[in-house]
């Protein structure tokens, strides 16, 4: 992974040492971020030993400001104040897609969930409420 594609509170695995956990990035710096796993285990890691974690509908269940769609079996919408806004991730086809007001959409053949915290936070400033 890149620097330039993480933020201060992006969800991040890492791997080897740490045995492929999750962790959530405290701190960006030029050679190394710093994460941590809980509210007490803290550790600096070189970008070359992180990776994303791939969004899928198992993880995107676990995210509190989405919940499953009631008409479609494949697609979470977000839920953001008041009322649910027009913004959706859908899994199929070996993509996944997000569609938001306006029409705008998007399909890739992998999300990340760095990046769905990332599009979330540059549209609406809401940060995304996980359970790891």
């Amino acid at each position: 992974m890149k620097k330039e594609d993480l933020r201060i509170g992006n969800y991040i695995k890492t791997k080897g040492i740490f045995d492929d956990r999750c962790s959530k990035v405290t701190q960006i710096n030029i050679d190394y971020i710093q994460s941590k796993f809980d509210d007490l285990t803290h550790h600096y890691v070189g970008y070359d030993c992180i990776e994303p974690i791939e969004l899928t509908e198992e993880l995107i269940a676990k995210i509190k400001n989405f919940k499953k769609s009631d008409y479609w079996d494949n697609k979470y919408q977000l839920i953001k104040g008041e009322y649910d806004d027009f913004f959706y991730v859908e899994f199929g086809y070996d993509v996944v897609r997000f569609k938001m007001k306006g029409g705008l959409e998007c399909v890739k053949s992998k999300l990340y969930l760095h990046e769905l915290q990332n599009i979330v936070y540059v549209l609406y400033g809401l940060e995304l409420e996980i359970k790891l």
